[in-house]
């Protein structure tokens, strides 16, 4: 998973035989909300946690950096600002924690 890919456009055009596939700013803050949402479920494995944590960043960082203005299109805003700031975070104490039931 630490290995960076590439999307290469044009090649995605040629296997296609039609236009690329398209991807917008709604589309990353979903997927930064389903990180969160199955985080705080406990579904990372502890190895895992880095790259999720480093994939979550990046994309809340180019959303950040691509949001348009408010004047822009304020759907769009909402739905953004919406789906990163209701993220809610919960500390575990571990010491607290019941035993796994096999």
């Amino acid at each position: 998973m630490s290995e960076e890919n590439t999307y290469d456009a044009a090649a995605a055009v040629d296997a296609n035989k039609g236009a690329a596939p398209e991807i917008n700013l709604g589309d990353f803050a979903v997927t930064v909300a389903i990180i969160d949402t199955v985080s705080k479920r406990g579904a990372f494995e502890g190895q895992e946690l880095a790259d999720v944590g480093r994939l979550r960043e990046r994309l809340v960082n180019f959303i950040e950096y691509h949001k348009p203005n408010e004047e822009a299109d304020p759907q769009v805003e909402s739905v953004t600002t919406e789906s990163l700031d209701t993220a809610e975070t919960e500390v575990i104490d571990f010491e607290d924690a019941p035993e796994p039931s096999e």
